[in-house]
């Protein structure tokens, strides 16, 4: 039975967040993603029919590469069923009887997680009279459908989980041409598998760095060299110029 989504938080919570985890009740092990972190709880995104509201559960979840997993035991407060084909399902648990040192772990990974905003934030340039980022509010907004349908870290792990030999390009250029946050835009426009069709994007500072990576066609030159001396980005034109030094590189081999 799917229980009410609402939640009345006492911290707060950082997202989007998308770590891979495994929610384990006896010899059941249900994969899944965090896709929303705070110091008291998270929210999972998972494939299968988590346990019913109310049943304790541990979460088993690696934080970062080179860390080991954690082990945190949760109570499931509650859950929601995929309301379409190819959606999942939405946990929310609250953590239950973690030791000290498990609760240093997770207010290490937040602590951390805020650090690098905070330093993102602080070296964030002036870009004058470029187009500025609007500030950024959670999607999904009026008329929105589909993909962008989704809540922003519903949106993320759908992304990110997408495998090499996807056939999403489409829902993935609807996400680019949107007006999500600017880091789910960039890593929708990385999964995207024809990276010609991000052509268009080119005047986009975060697009147009994907879209220069993804040229390994000699006909591409041209548009390379276009970019690297028209482009209003920085961040383009150097990312243009290292294609180009890659092409001339294979010429005299």
């Amino acid at each position: 039975m799917t229980a009410s989504g609402t939640e009345k938080r006492k911290a707060p919570r950082i997202q989007p967040y998308v770590a891979p985890c495994r929610l384990v009740q006896g010899g059941r092990r249900i994969s899944g993603y965090v896709t929303d972190l705070g110091p008291l709880g998270a929210r999972i995104s998972c494939d299968e029919q988590p346990p019913a509201s109310g049943e304790a559960i541990v979460l088993e979840v690696r934080f970062s590469r080179r860390a080991l997993h954690s082990v945190l035991p949760a109570v499931i407060r509650w859950w929601q069923a995929p309301g379409a084909v190819g959606e999942s399902f939405v946990v929310g648990l609250t953590f239950s009887g973690v030791s000290p040192e498990q609760q240093r772990v997770l207010d290490g990974v937040l602590e951390e997680f805020q650090r690098r905003a905070a330093l993102l934030a602080a070296a964030a340039p002036d870009q004058g009279d470029e187009r500025r980022r609007d500030r950024w509010l959670p999607g999904p907004f009026a008329g929105d459908s589909g993909w962008l349908g989704l809540g922003d870290d519903e949106l993320l792990y759908r992304i990110e989980a997408l495998p090499s030999d996807h056939a999403e390009d489409d829902a993935l250029l609807a996400v680019v041409r949107s007006s999500r946050h600017f880091f789910i835009r960039q890593e929708a426009a990385k999964k995207i598998r024809d990276a010609q069709r991000l052509r268009e994007h080119a005047a986009d500072r975060h697009i147009g760095q994907i879209l220069v990576r993804g040229m390994t066609r000699r006909e591409d030159v041209a548009y390379l060299e276009k970019l690297m001396s028209e482009s209003a980005y920085l961040e383009v034109r150097k990312a243009a110029e290292a294609q180009l030094r890659l092409f001339a590189k294979k010429t005299e081999e």
